[in-house]
Protein backbone atom coordinates (compact mmCIF):
# COMPACT_ATOMS: atom_id res chain seq x y z
CA UNK A 1 0.00 0.00 0.00
CA UNK A 2 1.37 3.42 -0.94
CA UNK A 3 1.13 5.75 2.02
CA UNK A 4 0.89 9.46 1.24
CA UNK A 5 2.34 10.45 4.62
CA UNK A 6 5.54 8.46 4.20
CA UNK A 7 8.41 10.51 2.83
CA UNK A 8 10.71 9.15 0.14
CA UNK A 9 14.19 9.88 1.52
CA UNK A 10 15.70 9.33 -1.94
CA UNK A 11 14.53 12.80 -2.95
CA UNK A 12 16.83 14.35 -0.33
CA UNK A 13 20.02 12.53 -1.31
CA UNK A 14 21.24 15.62 -3.18
CA UNK A 15 21.93 17.60 0.01
CA UNK A 16 25.71 16.96 0.04
CA UNK A 17 25.92 18.17 -3.57
CA UNK A 18 23.89 21.27 -2.69
CA UNK A 19 26.24 22.03 0.17
CA UNK A 20 29.30 21.55 -2.04
CA UNK A 21 27.86 23.86 -4.68
CA UNK A 22 27.11 26.47 -2.02
CA UNK A 23 30.69 26.30 -0.69
CA UNK A 24 32.00 26.80 -4.22
CA UNK A 25 29.60 29.67 -4.92
CA UNK A 26 30.37 31.41 -1.63
CA UNK A 27 34.10 31.17 -2.32
CA UNK A 28 33.83 32.47 -5.86
CA UNK A 29 33.75 36.12 -6.78
CA UNK A 30 30.45 35.79 -8.61
CA UNK A 31 28.19 36.18 -5.56
CA UNK A 32 27.41 39.78 -4.68
CA UNK A 33 26.79 40.78 -1.05
CA UNK A 34 23.19 41.60 -2.00
CA UNK A 35 22.67 38.10 -3.40
CA UNK A 36 24.30 36.64 -0.30
CA UNK A 37 21.92 38.67 1.90
CA UNK A 38 18.93 37.39 -0.04
CA UNK A 39 20.07 33.75 0.02
CA UNK A 40 20.89 33.98 3.74
CA UNK A 41 17.40 35.35 4.39
CA UNK A 42 15.86 32.47 2.41
CA UNK A 43 17.89 29.90 4.34
CA UNK A 44 16.93 31.53 7.65
CA UNK A 45 13.24 31.43 6.69
CA UNK A 46 13.61 27.77 5.74
CA UNK A 47 15.12 26.98 9.16
CA UNK A 48 12.19 28.66 10.92
CA UNK A 49 9.66 26.86 8.71
CA UNK A 50 11.31 23.47 9.28
CA UNK A 51 11.27 24.05 13.03
CA UNK A 52 7.57 24.92 12.91
CA UNK A 53 6.90 21.85 10.79
CA UNK A 54 8.57 19.60 13.35
CA UNK A 55 6.55 21.19 16.17
CA UNK A 56 3.33 20.63 14.22
CA UNK A 57 4.16 16.99 13.57
CA UNK A 58 5.04 16.57 17.25
CA UNK A 59 1.66 17.93 18.31
CA UNK A 60 -0.04 15.62 15.81
CA UNK A 61 1.64 12.59 17.36
CA UNK A 62 0.69 13.76 20.85
CA UNK A 63 -2.97 14.18 19.85
CA UNK A 64 -3.03 10.81 18.09
CA UNK A 65 -1.41 9.03 21.04
CA UNK A 66 -4.72 9.32 22.89
CA UNK A 67 -6.77 7.69 20.12
CA UNK A 68 -8.55 4.36 20.49
CA UNK A 69 -7.27 0.99 19.27
CA UNK A 70 -9.50 1.37 16.20
CA UNK A 71 -7.14 4.09 14.99
CA UNK A 72 -3.93 2.16 15.74
CA UNK A 73 -2.95 1.78 12.07
CA UNK A 74 -3.48 5.47 11.40
CA UNK A 75 -1.41 6.31 14.49
CA UNK A 76 1.44 4.11 13.28
CA UNK A 77 1.30 5.91 9.95
CA UNK A 78 1.54 9.30 11.66
CA UNK A 79 4.42 8.13 13.84
CA UNK A 80 6.29 6.80 10.79
CA UNK A 81 5.72 10.11 8.98
CA UNK A 82 7.14 12.00 11.97
CA UNK A 83 10.17 9.71 12.12
CA UNK A 84 10.77 10.24 8.39
CA UNK A 85 10.38 14.00 8.82
CA UNK A 86 12.86 13.99 11.71
CA UNK A 87 15.34 12.08 9.56
CA UNK A 88 15.00 14.54 6.70
CA UNK A 89 15.02 17.68 8.82
CA UNK A 90 17.85 16.25 10.90
CA UNK A 91 19.89 16.16 7.70
CA UNK A 92 18.59 19.37 6.17
CA UNK A 93 18.91 21.79 9.08
CA UNK A 94 22.68 21.30 9.56
CA UNK A 95 23.19 21.73 5.81
CA UNK A 96 21.19 24.96 5.88
CA UNK A 97 23.20 26.14 8.89
CA UNK A 98 26.44 25.53 6.99
CA UNK A 99 25.07 27.31 3.92
CA UNK A 100 24.14 30.26 6.13
CA UNK A 101 27.71 30.34 7.51
CA UNK A 102 29.12 30.46 3.97
CA UNK A 103 26.76 33.26 3.06
CA UNK A 104 27.55 35.17 6.26
CA UNK A 105 31.25 34.95 5.31
CA UNK A 106 30.46 36.45 1.91
CA UNK A 107 28.43 39.22 3.55
CA UNK A 108 31.30 40.12 5.92
CA UNK A 109 34.15 39.74 3.45
CA UNK A 110 32.37 41.07 0.37
CA UNK A 111 33.91 38.33 -1.80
Amino acid sequence: MNNRLTVNKFHYSGLPELLGNTHALANSERLSPEDADYLHSCADSAMVSLGSLLETFGRLVEVNSHATEVHRIENETVVQAVLDMNTIVGGLMPVLAEIMQDLKHVQKEGV
